[in-house]
């Protein structure tokens, strides 16, 4: 008595497509896992090398205590003084950290260049807008 089996009821060429595809997905995967890990390990290698030993010799400075930071490391961007403290230009400040710095300045009033983006003030009574 003959077993059917489910392989005699597909056509040929579907074996055939499915075995290319097969091959083809093994020989990328594999090229792709080649070339990854060559380059993972020749050239980053030492690069989690010298991380880990910043890592193990500099633990102590990886962290800071926030209220240590000192204003001038949260200046806005491109923030200079045109004339010395009477007018500076500078990027919109985005951050509170960015006004806080620009309160520490000595600058009183904001002017933007565009009106539909207001710099986040509220929690500066000290400073206008315009």
């Amino acid at each position: 008595m003959d077993i059917e089996c489910k392989r005699d009821k597909v056509p040929y060429y579907y074996y055939y497509y499915y075995y290319y595809y097969y091959y083809y997905y093994y020989y990328y995967y594999y090229y792709y896992y080649y070339y990854y890990y060559y380059y993972y390990y020749y050239y980053y290698y030492y690069y989690y090398y010298y991380y880990y030993y910043y890592y193990y010799y500099y633990s102590d400075k990886r962290f800071c205590d926030m209220s240590e930071v000192s204003s001038s490391e949260c200046a806005p961007w491109n923030f200079s003084w045109i004339v010395p403290n009477e007018l500076a230009g500078m990027a919109w400040p985005k951050t509170p950290a960015n006004l806080r710095f620009i309160e520490s300045q000595g600058i009183k009033h904001l002017v933007t260049l565009s009106p539909e983006k207001r710099p986040p003030i509220h929690a500066f009574p000290g400073l206008k807008w315009t």
